[in-house]
């Protein structure tokens, strides 16, 4: 089996409690087998949680919240895993994310989750730098190539324009893209009650002034990193997803006006919908609607994004 994946991945170091965010709240923890036996095999602190916290099957075990937490998490935003234990007795979940393999094909597609602060960072530093570069090692299937390069056409063509501008060419585009908005971000399920207001309330006036904002001080590159990142992430065989990529896309720019913060208009919506296959539905279904399709049909990039 061979990968795609994104050159900076190794370069990872989670800042622990030096982040703004945290990755152990909100929600539900995994525990794989392994680890769970280990933890309910222990006869100190970190098997007394377990025993009282872990829930499900032993092969299919989570851990229940306190107060939307994960229980191992400390007032300092620590891992007690780690303090007690060390890194190697964390669960797999917990060792790998930001890290994340999504099936391409054949392939796999190694990437650093946007949902992460830390990960966010990385990408706007490889962004002034030139781009986000991706590897290629032992690739099996011909359609994973086929796929790539077509999304590395549309992210080409996407870094030539100003999106904004082009969108504003297209009769009532404005009150199509907000309407697209409230239909899928009034549907889907959220971790943050703050970012859920600001989603169900986004405008296009939200998106051209955040993509305006990115643009001057990222350039054309940010939007075509962005919708690259979405299409390779979200793609599904049995759902074409380039339509919900340029839509979350846009989105993303129009969350900048509502939050004022670069970093976290990226990875408080990635948080919010890339790690929810309930969410990820809803939006595809949604924006694969007819009525949808037809609001995004006048759009300079309809064809490349719905293949027509």
């Amino acid at each position: 089996m061979g990968k795609l994946y994104q050159k900076y991945i190794s370069d990872f170091s989670c800042l622990a409690s030096a982040c703004s965010d945290t990755c152990c709240a909100n929600w539900q923890i995994c525990i794989d087998e392994q680890t769970a036996k280990a933890y309910l095999e222990d006869i100190g602190e970190v098997g007394n949680i377990a025993r009282e916290c872990m829930r499900g099957k032993i092969n299919n075990a989570h851990l229940l919240l306190k107060n939307k937490r994960c229980p191992y998490l400390t007032d300092n935003n620590l891992c007690r895993v780690i303090e007690l234990k060390g890194e190697q007795s964390l669960s797999k979940v917990c060792s790998m994310h930001p890290r994340f393999i999504h099936p391409l094909f054949e392939d796999d597609f190694e990437f650093l989750s946007l949902s992460c602060p830390k990960s966010v960072e990385m990408f706007f530093s490889a962004l002034k730098q030139g781009g986000i570069v991706y590897e290629k090692k032992d690739l099996q299937n011909p359609y994973l190539l086929q796929f790539y390069d077509y999304v590395c056409d549309i992210f080409e063509h996407f870094k030539q324009i100003n999106v904004a501008k082009e969108l504003k060419k297209t009769p009532q585009i404005a009150q199509g893209i907000t309407e697209i908005f409230a239909s899928v971000f009034s549907k889907l399920e959220y971790l943050e009650e703050q970012t859920a207001t600001a989603l169900k309330t986004l405008s296009y006036a939200d998106f051209e002034s955040g993509y305006n904002a990115f643009y001057n001080e990222f350039g054309s590159g940010f939007f075509a990193e962005l919708f690259k990142y979405f299409a390779l992430v979200l793609y599904n065989e049995k759902s074409p997803v380039l339509p919900v990529s340029f839509v979350f896309s846009i989105a993303v720019c129009a969350l900048y006006s509502k939050l004022e913060n670069y970093e976290k208009a990226v990875y408080k919506f990635v948080k919010e919908t890339e790690h929810s296959e309930r969410n990820i539905k809803s939006a595809i279904r949604i924006i694969r609607s007819p009525k949808a399709k037809t609001i995004l049909s006048d759009l300079f990039c309809f064809p490349l994004l719905f293949g027509e």
